[in-house]
């Protein structure tokens, strides 16, 4: 019974609170969107609106400037030329008709002569003196066409033919293709011209089957703007719908016409209506999770405590159960299972640092867990002590194997020495006793003979031991190896050696860089099938770094990860002198050797 009461508690508690919490967001939520949407809408609209009425009155400037340059060239222009002026004004600007009026206002000249409306021109040309160097009279309540009308009216001051005026009669096309522009406007949005009298001069895009005259445009729209009121609102517009209008009045001098940009409310709102099904979809969808976590929140307080209980009889067996992601809601339940966590992180970290020593890391750091750790602290002092060791046996194998290398080397020196006293001496012998011979031929080819023989000699010595190396140096010997490769190949050795120093290295160190050089070319004279080597040393205070590229096939370096004889005895090598070797090979594109040994000289 009393399970229950506390489960009807939360479920009763958890629904109301979410439940009043997701419909204030939700209303909120819609009010501010709603707003949002209709300044971004207006905004918007009030953009396209600048936009056109400074289109339009760009349109009335450009003409006025225009038609005054043609006037002007009019006026010089004989009569007998004046008509085909006119036609060519007409053909450019494709106005609809141009007529000419003497000063007793009859007409002279007529463009075409069987377009114009007679009856318009003949009230224009009585009614109208051109007194001023410009006009545009709006005669659409006139006109006969199913469009509205422009006439520009200017005086032509001919010498000799008396004063004349220049009537030129245009319909709406141009204005209306600046209006039919539809970027920013959307589906149901349209930008319309309205006259002092609240009658549309423009087209409707709605009301198609009327004369833009016949519209009356009675709307709040036009009664501001007429007051001199450029605004933006939402109102009814001329066919009674409710629209978001921008509307501003044409600055121009001649006409009394205003620009009125408007798109439906309804499709304005229709992102805000989206929003609000989402919305509610969002919160019957939160409202639903609410009540099935409520329904089980009482019964999941136990299974916290249950699932403590195994992980410490998981602990007790000697296992690491994995780390709580998720705490319990209960907060002693919580700081227990925080508490477990940290016995279990401290297990890992011993058992990952016990793994790392007995894997030979012995470099691995580690950190007690308290001054209290018994156990981390033997691990340390065991982790010191096989450091200690294993640093011990890595000193004992150098010393082993840099004393065989040291062996090798002065058992070469014998070698070389022995074929240099004795064989050397006895083919010396040889040769000489040889010349004392008195045939010619077997003179000859014995001397031939045993010229070979000292040069093969010379050249096992050579690859023994350089002797150039004990006299003048690691730079003389590396160069005494390359004019041997070149001497006994077709290869051809780019060798350069930089002297940052002039102190001379350790013989230990120039054996060694002598025998990996040596070890390189060999292998490329066995497997490489080069052409070319480029060989590079640099001698300075602290290191020595040399660099040997082939253009030869290469080989695939993942496959041969492990090297044959030759590539052990470079790493080998260089390992002894605590340096680093880099070999880098791909199949088809060569092989790449780089050493850097540190040396202190």
């Amino acid at each position: 019974m009393k399970i229950r009461t506390i489960f009807n508690t939360l479920f009763i508690s958890h629904v109301a609170v979410a439940g009043f919490a997701i419909l204030s967001l939700s209303v909120v939520f819609y009010f501010f969107m709603s707003s949002a949407v209709i300044q971004r809408t207006q905004n918007q609209l009030s953009s396209v609106n600048i936009l056109k009425k400074t289109h339009i009155e760009e349109y009335f400037k450009q003409i006025e400037r225009e038609l005054l340059a043609q006037v002007k060239r009019i006026n010089e222009t004989p009569y007998t030329h004046l008509k085909s002026e006119l036609e060519l004004i007409q053909d450019t600007y494709e106005f609809k008709s141009i007529l000419v009026a003497d000063s007793l206002d009859r007409p002279i000249i007529s463009i075409p002569s069987d377009s114009l409306n007679n009856q318009l021109m003949k009230n224009l040309v009585s009614s109208t003196k051109a007194k001023q160097r410009f006009q545009i009279i709006d005669q659409s309540e006139k006109s006969a066409l199913p469009s509205s009308q422009l006439v520009y009216v200017l005086p032509l001051l001919r010498n000799g033919s008396g004063e004349l005026t220049l009537f030129i009669l245009e319909d709406f096309s141009k204005i209306q293709k600046i209006l039919n522009e539809r970027t920013g406007m959307g589906s149901t949005g349209e930008s319309y011209l309205v006259a002092m009298d609240k009658k549309m001069r423009s087209e409707s895009r709605f009301i198609q089957r009327k004369k833009p005259i016949e519209i009356t445009v009675a709307t709040e729209a036009t009664k501001h703007v007429f007051d001199g009121k450029d605004s933006t609102g939402i109102i009814n517009d001329y066919r009674d719908v409710k629209v978001v209008s921008v509307y501003r009045k044409i600055n121009t001098p001649y006409l009394d016409f205003a620009i009125i940009s408007e798109i439906d409310f309804e499709e304005a709102m229709a992102p805000v209506g989206r929003m609000r099904n989402y919305i509610v979809a969002i919160a019957l969808l939160t409202l639903a999770i609410v009540v099935v976590l409520t329904v089980f929140i009482s019964t999941s307080i136990s299974k916290p405590i249950l699932k403590l209980k195994d992980r410490i009889e998981l602990l007790a067996l000697g296992k690491i159960p994995a780390l709580e992601t998720k705490r319990p809601g209960v907060k002693e339940v919580s700081q227990i299972s925080i508490a477990i966590d940290r016995l279990i992180f401290g297990y890992q970290q011993t058992a990952n640092f016990a793994d790392k020593i007995g894997s030979g890391y012995f470099t691995a750091s580690f950190d007690t867990l308290s001054e209290f750790d018994v156990i981390g602290k033997s691990l340390i002092q065991m982790r010191d002590k096989l450091r200690e060791l294993s640093e011990q046996q890595i000193k004992l194998s150098r010393e082993k194997a840099s004393a065989l290398l040291q062996g090798q080397e002065n058992e070469r020196k014998r070698i070389v020495q022995d074929l240099h006293d004795g064989v050397g001496q006895h083919l010396t012998g040889i040769r000489l006793q040889v010349q004392a011979l008195d045939d010619g031929k077997v003179k000859q080819a014995l001397s031939l003979l045993i010229d070979e023989t000292i040069n093969e000699v010379k050249r096992v010595s050579y690859d023994i031991m350089p002797s150039v190396l004990l006299d003048f140096g690691l730079k003389a010997a590396l160069n005494g190896l390359c004019e041997h490769i070149k001497k006994y190949s077709s290869i051809y050795i780019d060798f350069t050696y930089v002297k940052e120093i002039e102190k001379n290295l350790p013989f230990e160190i120039s054996i060694a860089v002598f025998r990996i050089v040596q070890e390189a070319f060999n292998n490329i004279l066995k497997h490489a099938d080069a052409t070319k080597i480029n060989f590079y040393v640099r001698k300075s205070e602290t290191e020595l770094y040399l660099f040997v590229e082939d253009n030869g096939k290469g080989f695939d370096a993942k496959l041969s990860a492990t090297g044959g004889l030759g590539l052990q005895s470079m790493t080998e090598r260089t390992k002894l002198l605590n340096g680093i070797i880099e070999i880098n090979s791909n199949v088809g594109v060569g092989t790449s050797i780089e050493v850097t040994i540190p040396v202190r000289i």
